[in-house]
């Protein structure tokens, strides 16, 4: 398997679905990614939604549930689709960590795939976040160091442009490009650095 979206829903399970939903388009029509819904112990009735919805979408050839019994948390539950995606007999080569609120965007998937595929030492790669009005999230972002903090705490306009280049969240990038880290948002990550 070429890629596995995973996407944790810890009470968000309307949400989840409309993730799946955005993905149906992407993901239907690739025979090398599947998706898979981490239920994180949410009670109630989110686990027979989801495998209703599911089910009654027809998505059942890409997408599968993985329901825990209590919740485990963002890290944990996401760890646990990884050992079960590596334990397979097909493991995936990337996976592609996907808040539950995300609504993916047509060619998102193949973008994130042709980056890994074209830079093969990148190890984690980001995609650029947008508020549904299309305004851009503020990502990728810079490490925290003395001179961010000092810019932080004084708040002043024409020291913080002075600064900017030290910025915890610099300018947005209109191309691919190094960053030191990524939300996890949505993240794609390579399975020999899993």
């Amino acid at each position: 398997m070429k890629l596995l979206v995973v996407i944790l829903n810890y009470r968000t399970t309307e949400l989840a679905i409309d993730c799946l939903r955005s993905l149906e388009p992407q993901l239907a029509m690739r025979g090398d990614a599947r998706a898979v819904v981490v239920e994180n112990g949410s009670g109630g009735d989110a686990e027979e939604q989801l495998r209703a919805a599911i089910a009654n979408s027809g998505w059942t050839g890409w997408a599968d549930l993985m329901a825990l019994p209590r919740n485990l948390g963002f890290t944990a539950g996401n760890n646990a689709a990884i050992e079960r995606a590596l334990a397979s007999a097909d493991p995936p080569e990337y996976f592609l960590f996907l808040n539950s609120d995300t609504v993916v965007k047509e060619g998102a998937i193949d973008a994130l795939v042709e980056i890994m595929d074209t830079h093969p030492t990148v190890g984690i790669a980001g995609s650029r976040l947008e508020y549904p009005g299309g305004r851009v999230q503020g990502t990728p972002f810079r490490f925290l160091g003395a001179v961010s903090e000092f810019d932080r705490g004084l708040e002043m306009g024409i020291v913080s442009r002075m600064l900017a280049r030290w910025a915890p969240c610099p300018p947005k990038p209109k191309a691919a490009g190094r960053v030191e880290w990524v939300a996890g948002a949505s993240m794609i990550l390579r399975r020999r650095m899993v």
